[in-house]
């Protein structure tokens, strides 16, 4: 049965209008998914872009990760950053995964253990070859044992990340 123009609720020029605003509104969301960003190039495992990390941990830390890496496979990458810069750490977190292609190819075996100073947050993001392993209830577990890598003054306490490892 056909409604005349006259009773449809959706007029044909407004329901076009919705559905071109909808379809730019999905084609921004999407370009913005598919831009990538840029990340300084990693430096080895330990990644101190925040500047926090003394040598002598970042050393130790550098053979515990390399150890691990020989005896499993998995690859480990600690990264400290300054800011955030407006983004979510579980996104900018697995941007930063992606990105560096931490963990084997076709074993999806990497670790990142990410600190953001400015927010106080950390993200321990896990390849999908090491989710048995490494679940997310376990690294939300590791993170509050530590009882927060934060001083109650904002400070990032010296034994973090090395702690983690």
């Amino acid at each position: 049965m056909l409604i005349p123009p006259s009773r449809r609720i959706f007029k044909s020029p407004s329901l076009s209008g919705m559905r071109i605003f909808l379809f730019l509104t999905l084609l921004g969301f999407f370009i913005s998914l598919a831009r990538p960003a840029s990340f300084p190039q990693p430096v080895g495992y330990v990644n101190d872009f925040a500047g926090v990390i003394d040598d002598e941990s970042k050393k130790k830390m550098e053979e515990i990760i390399k150890f691990i890496e020989e005896k499993t496979g998995a690859e480990i990458a600690v990264v400290t950053i300054k800011t955030l810069e407006g983004e979510s750490i579980e996104m900018f977190a697995n941007k930063l995964f992606q990105q560096w292609g931490i963990g084997k190819k076709g074993k999806d075996n990497g670790v990142l253990i990410l600190i953001s100073l400015k927010e106080k947050k950390i993200r321990i993001e896990v390849g999908y070859g090491l989710e048995d392993i490494l679940p997310d209830g376990l690294c939300g577990e590791i993170i509050r044992k530590d009882n927060g890598a934060f001083s109650k003054s904002g400070e990032i306490r010296t034994c973090t990340p090395s702690c983690y490892l």
